[in-house]
């Protein structure tokens, strides 16, 4: 669960450069990207932007399409997202995700 909770905080940065105005302690796992934290599709394409630079996921396509469904937007599906599917960036210090170890 840490590497989720990193990956919370890795977002929340993000989400704040996208959107100045959001308070980070108002980015929590089950919060809706667009009902709760007010981005409208613009701020998501930049979001998905700054993650595929910074993140190296190339193909951010899948979670797009969940993100449209109801519910399927929330900060919690979009870090778990990333855990599965980018490779990691640097280090944990809340500039890219860490992975989880591998046996």
């Amino acid at each position: 669960m840490q590497a989720l909770d990193q990956t919370v905080v890795y977002l929340a940065r993000h989400l704040t450069e996208v959107k100045p105005a959001l308070d980070p302690a108002q980015i929590g796992m089950d919060c809706s990207l667009t009902a709760d934290l007010g981005l409208d599709s613009l701020d998501l394409v930049e979001l998905a932007n700054r993650l595929t630079s910074d993140q190296g996921v190339t193909d951010l396509t899948p979670w797009l399409a969940q993100a449209m469904g109801p519910g399927g937007d929330t900060v919690r599906s979009l870090a778990a997202f990333l855990l599965d599917a980018g490779p990691p960036g640097p280090d944990s210090d809340g500039s890219a995700p860490p992975k989880e170890a591998q046996p």
